[in-house]
């Protein structure tokens, strides 16, 4: 652009200090610049927003377009799955309409087969019965013809003639005599061909009223009880009888006219001989139907064949009354009769003399008590130089009654057996009797020698169980820091004990436990850089051999952490590990040290395989648990190093559960005699005589110190001062009890040691133990009345600051103050000092304001007042805090002295019911304490409390 000479001229006037003049053409400068430059730009812009503005509507478009593909999609997929369902769903249906109708045409199926089935058993039913109706009627002809034929045999021809026309009558016109059922539901029938059948039918019409049971239909018959009140009626037996004397007569007159006569000659005296048929005909009916009442071995061979044949009698005497003119079913019921009568003598005879045996069995029993208790008697007298007279009038009442019931035995013997009978009693009584002259003297040489034998047996039992505990304890792990003793003492007042792993504390560890972890870090650096050169003599080859020996022996472990301690540790427990095992052989073949020098040597040593074998090694015998850092171990193969490291670390804990275990199978063994254990391991270690010499020694007596009670003095001066303190103690409390010194009773005068142990130790619990040296029979329990110490604090603490908000704040909720109680618990455990940090009040006294109903406890006076409160309570300073834990003192008192925890009333009216659970676990846990402590110590307290006694005035 050129330069207006005039705008040039101007300026330099003006510049000079010339008189400022007016420019020419100032009205161009008011004009709008030229557009010709920002046109270009504006339009550039323009564009470039036009652009932009159309990219975002396409954008738009295609994600509005591609929304609505994704849309589409999703409503075909969701078409075509419902078209899946629909096609799922037709398929289970057409099945479940085909198994429908399958079942339908199974179900109609079934109905016609049964229907057929049915029809077929009724057409069997109907055959059946039609040709059981002929062969009836076939043997009633045969039977007639029978009969007609022997009445033709027996009478002249002059009475013939009239004898078949009468046959004839008889045929056409049926019998006027037909016998009632033996039930409702049986009939039978029976014909008389003669006039003399009338009182034959008149007979079995009154037997068959009777009621006695078929044996063919078994829904007749009867009970035990039953059938025994049916077959001890007189008319049953006098009917029975003479029906079976009459079915007897009768085959015999009809034997008498076919076989010789000396068979009515056998008959008639076998009805003279046997009066009591009847009774031994109606035992078969208790026979077949109550077998086991009746018979004692009912299985044995010869009852088996009694009962078939009584069975056989009944069914051929059934069958008979249904033909009882029938020449064969009579033989056949006479035969059946024989058998069954001579096999009933045969069973009678046998069990008449069981029953003789056992009588005089009991017999004999009856005097060995009366000689038991006469012999007694006269011993008593002798000593006691004539005894009591009431002892003496009731033994011979007892003798008495013996006696009494003896000979009422004796006569029975003699009905049942006979002369036979009681001469065998009296031969067993003479026997019994010389025996028992002989047989005191024996007896106290035999009860002395059962005795001495116990003894030996007890004292033997005794040692071996001391022996096995002294083993089993031996196979624990001998570590300063936890002796023998200390093991068995926490596994018996607590089941749940288990050996833990050491986790040192990051934020307090001190410079030797950093060293250490530097030192094992190089070390296993140095073996994997070894290993990674072939250089496995070096470190390698010495740690293989303790890995060996960790195998071959499985030591429990030791409570060190690195590699060399662990060494050390193994070493010291080789010796105390049993050899043979098949573990011990097999890990002994495995890892041939001398074999794996050889191989690296000679350069052919394969590291990875080694620690394959030690891996496989350790899952045999590690357990479920430990699989997993098995596999995580294995899983890293390329780094030996490493891989050697975990399992060394693995081992640790592979001990340390093969020690929780031998701990579990100790304890069932311990138990029962670790009162005895720790006494005597208390006497070893402060030598002091067993507790049967001290009561033996100090008695009741009361004269004087004796030699034992000097040496508890002596040898648990501890324990004599503390009991010295807590009887002090007493004192002051009687004495501010009884302010008018008013002579207390005889049992009030003197405390226990019992009491004694129960106030010191709960003043331990609550108050802490201020002095330096605890007594010596606390000193496997210093670190549980620590924790019991911090537990009652806790609990106190919690109680008192729970009645602060109670009181101050006004918080009468029991659900606000049972989450109170549980927040701060939960503040109180974060804190590890006893005493309360500044931070530590902050925190509890924001909780306790949270909960307030004040509406600005901020800014009231109940923030200050609580604050200040709770300074004191933390501090154990507070009055509330004291009163609350003479409370929970109480509350322990009465859970050792009885056994029982309080009521939810005691604990309400004392301000404690927020505190329940825990105080309750705190107390259980103290009465096993002090229950086992007792048994083990007490002896000791109470030779320290007699010697306290005796020296006030």
């Amino acid at each position: 652009m050129e330069t207006d000479p005039l705008c040039n001229s101007t300026s330099k006037s003006s510049g000079s200090g010339t008189r400022k003049q007016r420019r020419p053409f100032h009205h161009l400068d008011l004009r709008p610049p030229s557009s010709s430059s920002n046109v270009s730009g504006t339009s550039l812009e323009q564009a470039r927003v036009n652009r932009d503005d159309l990219l975002t509507q396409r954008r738009i478009k295609l994600h509005q377009r591609f929304i609505q593909v994704q849309r589409t999609v999703q409503q075909v997929k969701a078409r075509r799955e419902k078209q899946a369902l629909m096609f799922l769903q037709s398929l289970e249906n057409a099945d479940r309409n085909r198994i429908d109708r399958l079942e339908a045409r199974r179900a109609m199926n079934k109905q016609l087969v049964d229907r057929a089935k049915s029809i077929a058993h009724q057409h069997r039913s109907q055959t059946k019965a039609e040709r059981e109706r002929r062969r009836i009627e076939l043997e009633r002809r045969l039977e007639a013809s029978e009969i007609r034929r022997l009445n033709y045999l027996g009478l002249p021809k002059s009475t013939m003639a009239s004898r078949m026309n009468q046959e004839e009558d008889d045929e056409l016109v049926p019998c006027s005599s037909s016998s009632a059922s033996l039930s409702p539901n049986k009939h039978r029938r029976h014909t008389s061909p003669s006039s003399s059948s009338s009182s034959l039918a008149t007979l079995l019409h009154s037997f068959h009223h009777l009621g006695l049971p078929i044996i063919s239909q078994q829904d007749t018959w009867l009970g035990f009880h039953a059938l025994g009140r049916l077959i001890r009626q007189q008319e049953v037996i006098t009917i029975t009888g003479k029906v079976l004397n009459l079915a007897l007569d009768h085959q015999h007159q009809h034997q008498h006219h076919h076989h010789h006569q000396h068979h009515h000659c056998h008959y008639q005296q076998e009805k003279r001989r046997n009066n009591n048929k009847p009774r031994v005909f109606l035992s078969a009916y208790m026979m077949i139907m109550c077998p086991h009442d009746i018979l004692q071995s009912p299985e044995s061979p010869d009852e088996i064949i009694l009962l078939e044949a009584a069975k056989d009698l009944l069914q051929k005497f059934e069958t008979w009354l249904d033909h009882p003119h029938r020449r064969q079913k009579r033989i056949a019921f006479g035969d059946s009769w024989t058998t069954f009568h001579s096999l009933f003598d045969q069973w009678k005879s046998k069990d008449r003399d069981q029953l003789v045996a056992s009588m005089v069995g009991y017999y004999l029993e009856l005097m060995s008590v009366q000689h038991a208790i006469h012999p007694i008697d006269q011993e008593q007298e002798h000593v006691q130089g004539g005894g009591d007279d009431d002892d003496d009038g009731e033994s011979q009442e007892v003798s008495d009654l013996l006696s009494q019931q003896m000979n009422q035995l004796k006569v029975r013997i003699g009905k049942l057996g006979g002369e036979a009978a009681i001469q065998s009693l009296e031969d067993q009584v003479a026997t019994m009797s010389l025996r028992f002259q002989q047989q005191p003297k024996k007896e106290k040489k035999n009860k002395e020698k059962q005795q001495q034998q116990q003894q030996q047996q007890q004292e033997v039992h005794s040692a071996e169980s001391m022996e096995k505990i002294h083993r089993l304890m031996n196979a624990l792990p001998q570590n300063p820091l936890l002796t023998n003793a200390q093991l068995a003492h926490e596994l018996i007042l607590d089941p749940d004990f288990q050996l833990q792993t050491h986790q040192p504390n990051l934020d307090e560890e001190d410079l030797e436990t950093r060293v250490r972890a530097v030192a094992l870090r190089a070390y296993f650096d140095t073996l994997s850089q070894e290993i990674q050169e072939g250089q496995y003599q070096i470190t390698l080859l010495p740690l293989l051999e303790d890995i060996r020996k960790v195998y071959t022996h499985f030591p429990l472990p030791s409570f060190s952490y690195t590699h060399f301690i662990v060494i050390r540790a193994f070493k010291k427990l080789l010796s105390m590990v049993e050899e043979g095992k098949p573990a011990y052989q097999m890990i002994d073949q495995v890892m041939d040290m001398t074999l794996i020098e050889q191989q690296m040597e000679q350069q052919t040593f394969d590291a990875s395989r080694m620690i394959s074998t030690i891996l496989t090694c350790q899952r045999q015998l590690c357990a479920p648990n430990r699989d997993a850092a098995l596999d995580k171990i294995q899983a890293r193969g390329d780094d030996s190093g490493w891989q050697l490291k975990h399992i060394m670390g693995l081992l640790d804990d592979m001990h340390l559960d093969l020690a929780n275990f031998r701990l579990r199978s100790l304890r069932p063994y311990l138990a029962p005699m670790a009162v005895e254990y720790e006494t005597l391991q208390f006497c070893k270690d402060y030598d002091l005589n067993p507790p049967s010499s001290l009561y033996h020694r100090n008695g009741n007596n009361g004269k004087g110190k004796n030699s034992n009670s000097i040496t508890i003095k002596d040898r648990l001066p501890h324990l004599y001062h503390w009991m010295g303190e807590a009887l002090e103690r007493w004192q002051r409390m009687a004495a501010n009890r009884n302010p008018d010194h008013v002579h207390p009773s005889r049992n009030n005068h003197h405390s226990s040691p019992k009491e004694l142990f129960y106030d010191g130790i709960l003043d331990w619990i609550i108050n802490g133990n201020e002095q330096q040296e605890s007594p010596e029979t606390l000193k496997l329990d210093l670190h549980r009345l620590a924790r019991f110490h911090a537990t009652a604090q806790q609990i106190t603490t919690v109680a008192s600051l729970v009645m602060v908000a109670k009181s101050v704040g006004k918080v009468t909720s029991a659900t606000c103050l049972a989450t109170l109680s549980q927040s701060l618990f939960t503040l109180l455990s974060s804190h590890r000092p006893a005493a309360a940090t500044s931070s530590s009040q902050q925190h509890i006294t924001a909780e306790l304001l949270r909960v307030t109903t004040s509406p600005s406890p901020q800014q009231s006076p109940v923030a200050e007042l609580m604050a200040s409160m709770v300074q004191r309570i933390l501090s154990h300073t507070d009055t509330v805090y004291a009163l609350l834990g003479r409370r929970v003192a109480t509350v322990l008192k009465h859970q050792l002295t009885s056994h029982q925890f309080v009521s939810d009333a005691v604990l309400a009216s004392s301000s404690l019911e927020h505190v329940k659970a825990p105080l309750e676990q705190l107390a259980t846990q103290i009465n096993v304490f002090g229950h086992h402590h007792l048994k083990v110590h007490l002896p000791w307290y109470a030779v320290c409390l007699t010697h306290l006694q005796q020296k006030e005035p």
